[in-house]
């Protein structure tokens, strides 16, 4: 069960997600700038490594769904579009069967918050970095303003991470933007655990979790 603090990161995260995609659709420059920032804040571990090698589709463009479309409706609407294509178009041929899976990779996409949620920080970054509207470095910064700090590594100088994520990170399960965001959290969220913020990732499983956190127990001789 999620403590007050993954609960405060969780409404936070949909209060931004909400304000990102309004203002993106109202053409609000300084709005979709703010909450992507925010969020890349948080996630840093949900942009891409390289954002000048980035050709990424805009979902909602090839969809022609509406950029503000809830998570409810989002889910209902594959639903409807699945059936559609399997009643009309059936899986005859080899293009009907492309076009079903593409469907389905679409869906799989923009059904998932988090996959959706990077899909949007990534498309957007791409679309306003093409325009000469942000820098071409990656962050989310304004012309005339300071560039912001957001990334892998931006905030970490001198914090030692727990041994949990220190074995997580040996063990090949963390990169280095996974611990930013891992970082960036319990900061932000001052009650929610380093347990909470791995497991409302889904960086592991709960019995996953459980055998790493029976590892640290044994290395710190606890």
């Amino acid at each position: 069960m999620m403590d007050t603090g993954a609960k405060r990161l969780e409404l936070e995260c949909q209060i931004l997600c909400n304000a990102l995609r309004q203002s993106w659709t109202a053409s609000d420059l300084v709005g979709v700038v703010t909450a992507a920032r925010q969020l890349a804040e948080f996630f840093p571990d949900l942009l891409n490594a390289n954002p000048s090698e980035n050709n990424l589709p805009n979902l909602y463009e090839m969809l022609a769904v509406d950029i503000r479309t809830s998570p409810n409706r989002m889910k209902s609407l594959f639903r409807m579009r699945r059936k559609h294509h399997l009643r009309t178009q059936k899986l005859h041929g080899r293009e009907n069967r492309l076009a079903f899976y593409e469907l389905l990779d679409m869906g799989l996409i923009m059904r998932n918050a988090r996959l959706r949620l990077s899909h949007d920080l990534n498309v957007l970054r791409q679309t306003l970095s093409s325009h000469g509207l942000i820098p071409d470095d990656g962050g989310f910064s304004l012309p005339g303003v300071a560039p912001a700090m957001v990334g892998a590594g931006a905030y970490l100088d001198g914090w030692q991470p727990p041994l949990l994520v220190r074995i997580m990170v040996n063990d090949g399960l963390l990169g280095e933007a996974e611990v930013q965001a891992i970082y960036s959290q319990i900061c932000a969220f001052k009650t929610m655990s380093v347990e909470e913020a791995i497991l409302q990732a889904g960086y592991v499983t709960e019995d996953q979790l459980r055998i790493l956190k029976q590892k640290e127990m044994s290395l710190s001789g606890a």
